[in-house]
């Protein structure tokens, strides 16, 4: 997935091949030669040419979250219906957001919009069922296209930090984004080590909620359960499986319960129906005070996940000893 040929600075290779081997190459090369150099990046539908300094972006969801945090070149962006909150603490990531030019959604981007802003490439990090809806011929038309999902991959913790990274070397920004990768983890490692009794040995279960009538089981590798995964707990494998509310006393075999809530720290109606209901109010990790609300299991960037850990921390600093 992450295997490129980069081609920087072939302008002065160039150069320098000539010097070498013939003395008729012309002094003003280097310019035509680094406007055409290129790196090699695995796309989601294979290996795709893109500029090795691309300048102007026009970035897609994941993508446009990671070059917004790391002020990356962008010309346009997927309208991702972000708020202030969305970015953590980077306010200045959220008034880029609002600055910069729109170019619809993610599954149904602005074609003409997006040719107006004359990119030099296109880049989005967009799971497979999304981007077979897109018209990527056309895209192409305007600009190279790459989008890095990997193939076949579906569970967040398997691409959010990968893609991450990626998007930030396509643009010269690895050193930024390994910056923001390791606040992080020695954050999530502070955590773990702090709350190590309250953490290890401990059932653990993810949920979530989209419709009052029904609730989610998040196991590991999903949304609401990957960020926990960081500091220690350890999550049941498996697919994501949808019930119905009366199926909610099946959760009384686990110690800890991890629910979702949004950035201000209250929880949708669907997942406050699930608190309120009298099956959840008696299950032993409700009743013990072993939940955790985590606020943004949603976002694709560090500096949220940061604000993540914090939700993380502040609930584990209320379990009982």
């Amino acid at each position: 997935m992450f295997s490129k040929t980069v081609h920087k600075r072939i302008a002065a290779a160039a150069l320098a091949a000539c010097a070498i081997v013939t003395a008729g190459c012309s002094d003003n090369s280097g310019d035509s030669d680094e406007q055409s150099a290129t790196q090699t990046v695995q796309s989601v539908d294979g290996p795709v040419e893109i500029p090795a300094d691309p300048q102007r972006v026009v970035a897609l969801w994941g993508s446009a979250e990671t070059l917004l945090t790391l002020d990356g070149p962008l010309v346009g962006v997927s309208d991702g219906k972000y708020t202030e909150a969305t970015f953590g603490e980077n306010t200045a990531a959220w008034e880029r957001y609002e600055s910069l030019p729109k170019v619809g959604s993610a599954v149904e981007p602005n074609y003409e919009k997006i040719a107006e802003l004359n990119p030099d490439l296109i880049l989005a990090t967009i799971p497979e069922s999304w981007w077979a809806k897109v018209d990527r011929d056309r895209l192409a038309s305007i600009a190279p296209v790459a989008n890095l999902m990997p193939k076949d991959t579906t569970a967040i913790a398997d691409w959010k930090e990968p893609t991450f990274a990626e998007a930030a070397g396509v643009v010269d920004l690895s050193d930024a984004a390994a910056e923001k990768k390791a606040a992080y983890d020695a954050r999530a490692e502070q955590i773990r080590s702090e709350h190590a009794s309250q953490i290890e040995g401990k059932k653990v279960m993810a949920i979530a909620s989209w419709d009052t009538g029904s609730f989610w089981l998040m196991p590991s590798g999903t949304y609401t359960a990957h960020i926990p995964e960081q500091v220690g707990m350890v999550f049941p494998e498996g697919e994501a499986e949808e019930l119905s509310m009366e199926r909610l006393g099946e959760l009384a075999q686990y110690d800890v319960i991890v629910y979702p809530v949004q950035p201000d720290g209250t929880p949708t109606p669907a997942v406050q129906a699930i608190l309120d209901s009298e099956l959840f109010r008696t299950l032993p990790a409700a009743t013990s005070n072993r939940l955790i609300p985590l606020a943004y299991d949603q976002q694709l960037n560090y500096d949220a996940s940061l604000v993540a850990l914090e939700s993380i921390d502040a609930a584990l600093n209320n379990f009982p000893s």
